[in-house]
């Protein structure tokens, strides 16, 4: 049964509004929780080919045993088995139909086509700390020795480049034919070829550790709840994200960033300059967070793994401020989605009637019904397709 919310709209006459589902702030609202294994501390989180996968090491404190674990929901999850030797993994990426991991100490870092058969790959031996994949290359940052980045076309094969920084770089993605990292001290770099990265003036000095690409911005997040924003990898600006608290990881989906750290923080953003917290509901802290098959998924120490609801389902709310020619009410749901929405007088099932359909083309747009006023009760929901 869908659920409906009912809102009561002072415009000459009262209105009833109402919506088959939660919108996508309440799905962002409404997280569910659990740990995956007590003893695993997850540092890393990717999509691909339909599934989850996550990475770190079991028992961090001691020698830091290998942990893999996969998901097709973000809500069941099953360690996969990787090379067994005490070597945490720190970084995932998918790219050319295949994840590919970074590992912590030895550099024997690893590949899989399905996420649950992993084999080494010859990177040289290097220990990463980030990777991403773009441009037809594998692009990873090397632990040993700052301002060194790894480049392979084909996982097998891989060498190594000077970056023009000192700093450790502790991310990178690439957006936009552009690959941009962050790190230490507020480093950025960012070049269409990642064996041209040069230095940007950041607005910050504090650590970076995460970044993304989305809707045309690049979003870097780090210590202190520090966000910082792009449109062309070259101006950054500092941006207000609500909390002190560090934020750990970033990802972008379905026309939203959303961004995790201590003590549970979750904060969110369309344009990746205006930020709001979300209530995660736990005080666990949460290392890396990615999107996929209309949800977010966030993994941390202690095992703790943090599924957000479906941000795809479409939702309706009166708009602020209303209108004046009539009833205004925004549309939320998955982008490239076609959507009708429809009004009813009574709420009987026979009645609803289509009042106009449209794409969405970002995360939410207004809907106009002009003739609200001549009826003095009204329904509406949203329906797809």
């Amino acid at each position: 049964m869908p659920r409906l919310r009912l809102f009561q709209i002072l415009s000459g006459l009262c209105l009833l509004l109402g919506s088959i589902s939660h919108s996508l702030a309440d799905a962002l609202d409404h997280w569910q929780f659990q740990v995956s294994g007590p003893q695993i501390y997850f540092f890393s989180i990717t999509y691909g080919n339909g599934i989850f996968v996550a990475g770190g090491g079991v028992n961090v404190s001691q020698p830091p045993f290998q942990a893999i674990q996969t998901s097709s929901n973000g809500l069941t999850w099953a360690n996969r088995v990787g090379v067994p030797h005490n070597n945490a993994i720190y970084t995932l990426t998918y790219g050319k139909s295949n994840f590919v991991a970074g590992t912590a100490i030895d550099g024997v870092n690893l590949s899989s086509p399905d996420g649950t058969n992993w084999g080494t790959i010859n990177s040289g031996a290097f220990p990463m700390n980030g990777l991403t994949y773009g441009n037809t290359n594998f692009v990873g940052l090397l632990i040993n020795g700052a301002g060194y980045i790894a480049l392979s076309t084909d996982i097998e094969h891989w060498t190594n480049r000077a970056l023009p920084t000192a700093n450790t770089l502790r991310a990178i993605c690439f957006g936009s034919g552009t690959f941009v990292a962050v790190g230490n001290g507020g480093s950025i770099v960012s070049s269409p070829d990642p064996i041209m990265l040069t230095n940007q003036v950041s607005t910050t000095a504090n650590d970076l550790l995460a970044v993304t690409f989305g809707n045309g911005t690049f979003v870097a997040v780090g210590k202190n709840g520090t966000i910082v924003c792009s449109s062309n990898s070259l101006n950054w600006a500092t941006q207000s994200s609500t909390t002190l608290n560090d934020l750990a990881g970033v990802a972008y989906g379905n026309g939203t960033f959303v961004a995790v750290g201590n003590a549970g923080t979750v904060v969110s953003s369309t344009d990746g300059t205006n930020w709001v917290s979300r209530n995660s509901g736990v005080i666990n802290n949460f290392n890396c967070i990615a999107y996929g098959n209309n949800m977010f998924v966030a993994a941390g120490i202690q095992g703790a793994i943090l599924t957000s609801g479906d941000v795809s389902v479409p939702g309706l709310a009166p708009s602020i401020p209303p209108a004046n020619n009539g009833f205004s009410m925004l549309l939320s749901g998955k982008i490239s989605q076609a959507y009708r929405i429809q009004s009813s007088p009574d709420l009987t099932p026979n009645s609803w009637t289509d009042l106009t359909a449209c794409t969405l083309t970002t995360p939410n747009t207004n809907i106009l019904d002009a003739n609200a006023m001549s009826f003095p009760t009204r329904y509406y929901r949203a329906v797809s397709p």
